[in-house]
């Protein structure tokens, strides 16, 4: 199952104007015969292609039968459901494959460092559920967006 990023007015303003900006560049030094500017300008277009087409178009999560994938750009990061550890609510300025403050962080096993990576889900409560029917193990905790994952009992039953 695909879920698509959550998109925040003001993120998407920035990359609209990021990707916009070279190409305003390029135009400007066309009209102004500036050899120097159209340059300039189509050199920085090639690089904030490649920056944003490489790291941050698309983003979404894909739900597999034992794994979060998790696409940002050409990037991919796997996360197995059985190295979830927990999943909470976030509103991180930290980078992340995220278009939006509104987030989760998954906390997981083998994550670098210990932290959590981010990821905002435009529908978090389908998103939650699923992950949750995937891995049983992950038990949500009553009237909040979080999951845990259940200890198992101290007898080893």
């Amino acid at each position: 199952m695909r879920f698509s990023t959550r998109v925040d007015w003001w993120i998407g303003l920035l990359m609209f104007w990021a990707g916009a900006m070279p190409p305003a560049v390029t135009a400007f030094g066309l009209l102004g015969h500036r050899i120097e500017v159209v340059i300039l300008g189509l050199i920085a277009t090639g690089v904030m292609a490649a920056v944003l087409l490489g790291t941050a178009i698309p983003v979404r999560y894909e739900l597999h039968d034992r794994e979060l994938v998790i696409r940002s750009g050409l990037l991919r990061f796997r996360i197995a459901y059985s190295g979830i550890k927990s999943v909470r609510p976030s509103r991180s300025f930290l980078k992340a494959p995220a278009w939006s403050l509104d987030r989760l962080a998954l906390e997981y096993s083998g994550s670098f460092l210990g932290n959590p990576v981010l990821i905002s889900p435009k529908e978090k409560e389908e998103f939650l559920a699923e992950l949750s029917r995937r891995e049983p193990a992950l038990a949500r905790v009553p009237g909040e967006n979080v999951l845990v994952r259940k200890e198992p009992p101290a007898d080893g039953r």
